[in-house]
């Protein structure tokens, strides 16, 4: 095996990515079933499918800051803000051009679908420019086209304030601070509606849910990271453990993918923590999974996330309601991961005009 070769079978987990991709079209499901009254019970809590991405970047983001943990006594505020700046920065420019091209795309389809002139175009596109600069969390209009853009504005901002916490007190943060506000963040969300369908214009008070649920449980996906790293499982058996992620995992998606009562979802966000405990803690199983076709749809859970809106409300305009849930749902895959692959390609190309721009 190359050493180019080992560097990346090291850096991409083929699991995560293929469950990436399985797990944006949970979400696609789910609010394909939140449009129209279907006889169907089935993807009824597949808005749970946000919780597994949120620990993830919990877990990537403690790792990456693990390597630049700043020392209190050596380290001055001026590093510690440039460093917490640059990451942010970092993480926002890993998505920003994706979430352009889907901006361009669905920005287009509002002409057709609701049938506008120009000037009502123009008027629509004003109201929508708080998402585009990822606002909602704060309380400013989020676009029913965007809806699903509120995950990226939340998760920037919980990256914002968690940075400097994880560069100065990384281990002790997410081993004991973390899961405590997490759990006690997860309870007030509770209390508050008795689910965690929770977005950007969800409020409680002064209070924005959808911030809460993203600064959980990213905070305990470092939680995730640090039980890794310190070596917390390895008295359990390798075998055992992936045994018990495979369980875990299999209640997670049979939650989702049914309809069940609502105090159940704890249990299922705490399944679904030790499932991805254990799948990044078992770097080295499931080898068959670490190639180049599942990081590919690894990297199209994003796009997924971004343009399933368009499809789903294409297809709910131009099928009848009477159509199968079934049938809907397999239109759907497709024309998602077509406007997906379009999607991505558009990403590409505005990201080397900008590269281009800043090069002059």
């Amino acid at each position: 095996m190359s050493k180019k070769k080992q560097q990346t079978t090291l850096h991409r987990n083929g699991k995560i990515e293929l469950l990436r991709f399985v797990f944006a079209f949970f979400v696609a499901f789910f609010h394909l079933g939140c449009s129209v009254e279907h006889s169907s019970e089935k993807f009824k809590t597949g808005y749970m499918a946000v919780e597994f991405f949120f620990l993830v970047t919990g877990y990537l983001m403690a790792k990456s800051l693990s390597k630049e943990l700043t020392d209190n006594s050596s380290q001055g505020n001026e590093r510690l803000i440039n460093t917490s700046l640059s990451f942010a920065w970092k993480k926002y420019t890993s998505f920003i051009y994706t979430f352009l091209a889907s901006v361009v795309f669905t920005s287009a389809a509002w002409i057709n679908y609701y049938d506008l002139s120009a000037k009502e175009w123009i008027l629509k596109m004003a109201d929508a420019v708080p998402t585009f600069l990822l606002l909602p969390v704060f309380g400013f209009k989020t676009a029913p086209w965007y809806i699903p853009t509120w995950y990226l504005s939340a998760m920037m901002v919980t990256v914002v304030i968690l940075t400097p916490i994880l560069l100065k007190h990384g281990k002790f943060y997410s081993l004991y601070a973390a899961p405590v506000l997490s759990l006690a963040m997860l309870g007030f969300i509770y209390r508050s509606k008795g689910y965690f369908d929770v977005n950007g214009d969800n409020w409680e008070g002064r209070i924005n849910l959808g911030l809460l649920r993203a600064f959980a449980e990213i905070s305990l996906g470092c939680t995730a990271y640090y039980l890794v790293e310190g070596g917390y499982l390895k008295k359990f058996g390798r075998k055992l453990l992936s045994a018990a992620a495979i369980l875990c995992y299999a209640a997670v998606f049979a939650f989702m993918f049914g309809d069940y009562d609502h105090s159940m979802q704890i249990i299922v966000i705490l399944l679904m923590f030790a499932a991805v405990l254990i799948t990044f803690n078992n770097g080295d199983t499931f080898k068959f999974l670490n190639n180049k076709f599942v990081y590919f749809l690894g990297k199209l859970s994003l796009p997924v996330y971004l343009f399933h809106t368009i499809a789903r409300n294409y297809i709910l305009k131009i099928n009848s309601i009477n159509d199968s849930y079934l049938k809907q749902c397999v239109v759907l895959f497709i024309a998602t991961i077509a406007l997906s692959l379009v999607g991505m390609a558009l990403a590409e190309l505005l990201k080397k005009l900008v590269e281009k721009v800043q090069k002059f």
